[in-house]
């Protein structure tokens, strides 16, 4: 019988329900095609009805502000800590905020515009543990192939590089840069640098912009793939 369910809340101002629906966005809400400036229509993965009675060991401020219960919205979500950090950024007023230590739920109640008040709830998710690698460059040699065409982009991406290098330790003198005409110049030069053995990588710089001719189908086949011509091949 039951087909669907929708809750819903009235706000004075535009400007209110505005900034309201901002936030629902950013927490994660998908809005309904057709909203306007008048109403906003949200839905959620998952919508529950909860009916419960109101907790002893909420703050005054919260329990005066939850008798009416129209003005209440209960949300869980997967990261309460993200949540929090965009309530604070869009200085949303915070009523509560507690976690528990044993579990590590976190629960926290904001104020938002058109004095709604909004309980959200959840567990940080447990993420898998991972491999990190320690980068460091000190007494390592670096070649660097730059390409002067559409150097507007190739020069921004070489400092880019050399400031990379050197704040993982890599020292001036230990860095080479070729330059050459263009993307299609890239391996061969790069093999050339690799061939000498002095160099503990090769970085290639290039830009290659799509136009309306086969000229970056042509070029970006020859320098960003190896060839199988040996004379063409290069570290990459």
């Amino acid at each position: 019988m039951l087909k669907s369910l929708h809750i819903g809340r009235y706000v004075a101002k535009r400007e209110d329900l505005r900034a309201l629906a901002g936030f629902l966005e950013a927490i994660g809400f998908e809005r309904f095609p057709g909203s306007d400036e008048r109403a906003a229509i949200f839905s959620a993965p998952v919508g529950m009805l909860s009916v419960n009675a109101l907790p002893t060991e909420y703050p005054a401020e919260v329990r005066d502000r939850l008798k009416d219960v129209n003005r209440l919205i209960v949300l869980e979500v997967t990261n309460p800590d993200d949540v929090f950090d965009i309530a604070e950024k869009r200085k949303l007023k915070v009523l509560a905020d507690s976690t528990v230590k044993k579990t590590g739920e976190r629960s926290f109640s904001l104020e938002l515009p058109g004095e709604i008040i909004v309980t959200v709830h959840g567990k940080p998710e447990s993420k898998p543990a991972g491999l990190d690698g320690e980068l460091r460059a000190k007494g390592k040699r670096f070649g660097i192939v730059v390409s002067r065409f559409n150097a507007f982009i190739t020069e921004r991406l070489l400092q880019g590089a050399l400031d990379g290098l050197r704040r993982l330790g890599a020292r001036a003198h230990d860095i080479v840069i070729m330059r050459v005409p263009g993307s299609f110049e890239l391996p061969v030069a790069a093999r050339m640098m690799a061939q000498t053995g002095k160099y503990d990588a090769i970085i290639n710089l290039g830009c290659l912009l799509r136009g309306e001719t086969a000229h970056y189908d042509v070029i970006v086949n020859e320098c960003a793939i190896p060839s199988r011509n040996a004379s063409s091949q290069a570290l990459l």
